[in-house]
């Protein structure tokens, strides 16, 4: 019995020590991946609401998307509930 517990707990061992490389590895890549030369916050303007084209971006096309969103999700919603013939 104690031999089949020290098996379990090498294979959790083992399988954990695994899960800790994979994890340094992916953390390894990503922190390769940052960029060095990324722009600052100080090149980005406000949202300039005198702009049709800001407007239209950024306050209606939200607006339209979630408005679309909601009815399909509406739609979704009443053909589950309803009984299959």
């Amino acid at each position: 019995m104690l031999k089949i517990l020290i098996f379990i707990n090498m294979k959790i061992a083992k399988r954990t020590y695994q899960q800790f490389l994979i994890l340094v590895f992916i953390s390894a890549f990503a922190y390769g991946q940052q960029p060095t030369q990324s722009p600052s916050p100080q090149h980005y303007s406000k949202v300039d609401l005198n702009n049709w084209f800001d407007i239209i971006v950024f306050i209606m096309l939200p607006i339209i998307i979630l408005f679309l969103y909601l009815l399909w999700r509406k739609q979704v919603r009443k053909r589950k509930s309803t009984p299959k013939n």
